[in-house]
């Protein structure tokens, strides 16, 4: 199969797993092989569930399937205007030697990451360090593919000494900051800036006092409105199959730029605690043959 620059990238992503997914989720996806392009989605996820006579639960998996966080984010995209993205002379039609592939794809995420530096205002970033340098706990957001990044990112911070605890289940997530204190951080990491579970609890925890801070790639989204701080990893455009890795990519240098803030701004304290961390880091794993381990770190 042959993906030209004029395919839709949620198209793509169909056609290039319609034979993996279930029956109840081909229904959907001839649907929008079929539909008009032209045409805006507008229809809820009860009401495309109906429409092609599904359930709510076949059309959110369906959008997982694709790579998206959920029916929010793919809502999105067939809203938008773009194709597959290109950089320099990438294709999908196999024709690209090994070499050409592993150079472009590299360009293409490098110039994604430098885009951060554009697009991360500096103002809110020097607001984002503070409130995490003063935060008695940091709670880190994410669903899907984020739910990796915030576990990531609660070990980054740990290592500085900052009480850090990665959220990625829904509902435990919102009762959680529901009992969060002003001196308390919620730092919720969405691309989109529509998924319904992170915008809940941005809101949740701006209503409980808590600062929050916001990493997206969306410039307005509805999660925007509930971040005392946003920082905007490079943009979201329309991500295709090529670049979901790179905008990852982006949030997982976002969050080491916050890491490195935390460090500069903080006393000598961090590097003890930095210190302990790589101490707790060694002790998961053994020397490289068994006559290095040492008889404390194996129990009889």
């Amino acid at each position: 199969m042959e993906l030209t620059g004029k395919t839709p990238e949620y198209i793509a992503r169909i056609q290039l797993r319609y034979e993996e997914l279930r029956n109840s989720e081909r229904k959907l996806a001839d649907y929008f092989l079929q539909r008009n392009l032209e045409e805006p989605l507008t229809d809820s996820v009860k009401q495309l569930a109906e429409r092609t006579q599904v359930s709510v639960a076949s059309v959110i998996r369906f959008c997982q399937e694709l790579g998206y966080e959920g029916y929010a984010e793919f809502k999105l995209v067939t809203r938008q205007a773009g194709f597959l993205p290109s950089v320099g002379n990438i294709t999908l039609d196999g024709n690209m030697s090994a070499g050409d592939l592993k150079k472009n794809i590299c360009d293409f995420a490098g110039i994604s990451i430098r885009k951060c530096i554009e697009t991360i205002d500096d103002g809110q970033l020097e607001k984002a360090i503070a409130a995490i340098v003063g935060a008695e706990r940091l709670m880190i957001c994410g669903i899907g593919t984020s739910a990796g990044i915030a576990v990531a990112a609660a070990n980054t911070f740990m290592n500085l000494g900052i009480p850090s605890f990665p959220l990625s289940e829904e509902l435990l997530m919102m009762r959680t900051v529901s009992m969060l204190q002003p001196c308390d951080v919620v730092l919720g990491i969405s691309n989109c800036g529509y998924v319904k579970p992170i915008v809940d609890t941005l809101k949740i925890a701006m209503d409980a006092g808590a600062a929050t801070i916001l990493i997206t790639g969306e410039e307005n989204s509805l999660a925007k409105k509930y971040a005392d701080h946003v920082l905007r990893a490079s943009s979201y455009g329309n991500p295709g199959m090529l670049d979901m890795l790179t905008v990852t990519s982006c949030q997982l240098v976002t969050i080491q730029i916050l890491q490195a803030g935390c460090l500069t701004r903080m006393d000598q304290e961090a590097l003890k605690h930095l210190h302990q961390g790589t101490n707790l880091s060694e002790m998961t794993r053994y020397a490289q043959s068994v006559e290095e381990v040492r008889p404390s770190r194996v129990k009889y």
